[in-house]
């Protein structure tokens, strides 16, 4: 989740307005597709012109529970703050824990922001207070972070951007033109000898395949069925979870590459991939733990050909194990200068009677990609 007077995302025929629920100066828990037109405009006033072509992808009932919302409305009766949940399932070995993705959170820059996103991130709050969910999450900017903070939310870790280097040319010509092309052949180089010192090489001789998945073979696969890491938390994804997150969004391209198991010849991990000039993002990973773990599915798909002509970059947690395993193998660690992700926290609520409770606070606890947020 972000914020600022925006934090991200998200369009059908605007429905009749529950009329009776508008009340001035007031906060209230709304259908956010009974207001469609009212929140699509005060996104595309605070500078966000996709959001109408992400409206109806975000506010689905399909692919997973449909948002969580709360407006608010100012003394004209109009609609100025806005907030919504995401209800997702978290896995941590055999446990299952029912957790909230916070998610565009936007506040009209006319006045009153602060204390407004005061409001809406308290409402937010009431879900792990009532035992609606155990956890909150959300990934507040600068502007954000402030009044999460204040509030009670945990500062769990900050993200960190991993990347392996095997053809820089296209990447630094987009930076920095002429002179980084003729630069790249140096840091070719200087990364190679970097793999060479590093591990990077034994995800090369594991025999596992790498090959694209169609969004029609995702229901073969038994998501459901691959055990969890005992030691962390990560997303319960299903297929039908995978097919609404990446491969029907309506703004951004992802692909699904498959990792397939040399013996049984069957797939045993995911990668989600997503494109941009002289980059190669995994976006999210899914595996089988028995067979493989996050950092070997990478690995694997580092060393298909796909991957050899360009940059993989990684988004994770800066505390978290798959940060390290990529680091001993070779990764070098971005910053945001050079396109790598802000220095932005995993912020979370929780109550701290959870059983949880210890583990939700530990970050090297958590087994997350930026695919997890949807906005």
């Amino acid at each position: 989740m972000h914020s600022s007077a925006v934090v991200n995302c998200i369009a059908e025929v605007a429905r009749p307005h529950p009329v009776a629920q508008m009340r001035p100066g007031s906060l209230q828990q709304v259908d956010a597709r009974d207001f469609r037109a009212e929140i699509i405009a005060l996104f595309e006033s605070n500078g966000n012109r996709k959001f109408a072509e992400q409206f109806d992808w975000y506010y689905r009932d399909r692919g997973q529970e449909t948002p969580m919302s709360w407006v608010l409305w100012d003394r004209r009766g109009e609609i100025c703050g806005l907030c919504s949940v995401t209800p997702r399932t978290l896995r941590f070995g055999t446990t299952s824990i029912r957790a909230g993705v916070a998610g565009n959170l936007i506040m009209d820059r006319s006045g009153g922001a602060y204390l407004g996103a005061f409001s809406l991130v308290t409402a937010m709050k009431f879900l792990v207070d009532d035992h609606q969910i155990d956890i909150l999450l959300g990934i507040p900017n600068e502007l954000a972070e402030p009044v999460f903070s204040r509030l009670g939310f945990r500062m769990i870790d900050h993200w960190t951007t991993q990347t392996q280097i095997c053809r820089s040319r296209e990447l630094l010509g987009f930076h920095f033109g002429m002179p980084g092309r003729m630069a790249s052949p140096f840091v070719d180089v200087w990364a190679a000898a970097r793999r060479a010192f590093g591990h990077w090489r034994e995800a090369d001789s594991s025999g596992f395949r790498v090959i694209d998945l169609p969004e029609s073979e995702l229901d073969r696969l038994r998501l459901e069925d691959w055990p969890a890491s005992w030691h962390r938390f990560a997303v319960g994804a299903t297929s039908e979870y995978l097919k609404w997150r990446f491969c029907r969004d309506p703004v951004r391209d992802f692909s699904i590459a498959a990792i397939v198991d040399p013996k049984y010849y069957e797939v045993c991990g995911y990668v989600v991939l997503h494109r941009s000039p002289g980059r190669i993002w995994v976006t999210d990973c899914g595996v089988d733990h028995r067979q493989l773990s996050e950092a070997g599915a990478i690995l694997c798909f580092c060393h298909d050909r796909r991957a050899l002509d360009t940059t993989v970059w990684v988004t994770t947690l800066r505390s978290g194990l798959l940060s390290a395993q990529l680091r001993y193998c070779g990764f070098t660690r971005m910053g945001a200068s050079m396109g790598g992700s802000p220095n932005l926290p995993l912020a979370a609520y929780w109550l701290p009677t959870h059983p949880l409770a210890n583990a939700f606070a530990e970050p090297t606890s958590w087994n997350l990609l930026p695919g997890f947020n949807d906005v």
